[in-house]
């Protein structure tokens, strides 16, 4: 697979790979790609998920959400070590996939290995890009679709972001976001407290960071978007339309609980939405938020919920 460096802050190139994520991604270049999936790509929060858990989920967005496929030249931000960019550059309507992150030795390092261990014959389609994702260097419309998982929310300026990824798709493309959307009755005071709190001594040894040291999720990057800023930065970023939608594991919680949920499962999602409003919900300010939720067997090895956000640039 051919690799690209593009033009990047030299401060901000610097901060990334002193990362403490990086020296944990560095520390599994010798893992098989199901162990580099599970512990970097989902943070270790998935321990069981595999290949076809996230084909079986792309499935699920193109035929029941998007109602058509992630076709043409695609671009993943925030790409980590390249699993989604392999994974859709297997398909044959994809011919060309930009793997774009920031931290040099994930692409040069872990890149190479997981795209061919995933891609195989196709491992020629991915290209990864050492660079950021508000300076992409890819023509202006040269597009078809962006892909992101949990990327997009570490971006300082999401409505900046968001402009430049509009910029590179072309008339009739799409963003597909797998992120998370906080709720839009979150308070200032909540949003400080949720950026202010501190990781426990259980994620520090997960990822090799002494426990003496404080680490706040403001610190680590995070930046917590309420749906209503999701929107107003799509939508000022020159999209045309955005969706959103809360996608959910129908089980847990009581038995009958679930069954309901089942149930709801098997309609099709865009009627979901009616009826899972009258369930009960949480209302803890660190969830994401409860709009549009739709429930889908498909997470069973995912995290317990994800925030889908689409835009579409028609």
């Amino acid at each position: 697979m051919r690799i690209l460096t593009w033009r990047m802050d030299n401060g901000f190139k610097e901060l990334a790979e002193q990362d403490y994520r990086t020296k944990f991604a560095l520390s599994l270049k010798d893992k098989d790609c199901l162990t580099i999936l599970r512990a970097l790509t989902f943070d270790g929060a998935s321990p069981a998920v595999t290949i076809a858990d996230i084909e079986e989920l792309f499935d699920f967005i193109e035929r029941k959400v998007l109602g058509k496929k992630m076709a043409g030249i695609g671009c993943e931000v925030g790409a980590g070590a390249a699993v989604f960019s392999a994974i859709l550059a297997k398909r044959s309507d994809v011919s060309q996939m930009y793997a774009v992150e920031v931290c040099a030795p994930l692409v040069t390092e872990l890149m190479p290995q997981v795209v061919l261990a995933i891609a195989g014959l196709h491992v020629e389609k991915v290209v990864g890009c050492i660079g950021d994702f508000n300076r992409l260097e890819i023509p202006d419309g040269s597009l078809d679709f962006i892909f992101d998982f949990f990327s997009l929310h570490h971006s300082a300026d999401i409505g900046v972001t968001l402009l430049e990824c509009r910029r590179v798709l072309r008339r009739g493309g799409m963003l597909i976001a797998l992120d998370k959307a906080r709720p839009d009755s979150m308070t200032d005071a909540d949003h400080a407290r949720m950026l202010n709190k501190e990781y426990d001594d259980t994620y520090k040894k997960q990822f090799g960071i002494p426990l003496t040291q404080r680490l706040s999720r403001r610190d680590n990057g995070e930046h917590e978007y309420r749906l209503k800023d999701w929107h107003i930065a799509f939508i000022s970023g020159g999209f045309s339309r955005f969706e959103h939608f809360r996608l959910d594991n129908p089980s847990g919680g009581p038995l009958p609980l679930q069954i309901i949920k089942k149930g709801i499962s098997f309609l099709p999602p865009r009627f979901q939405p009616f009826f899972s409003r009258f369930l009960p919900h949480g209302n803890d300010v660190f969830d994401l938020s409860w709009k549009n939720r739709i429930f889908t067997s498909t997470l069973g090895h995912f995290r317990k919920e994800i925030s889908l956000l689409v835009a579409y640039a028609d």
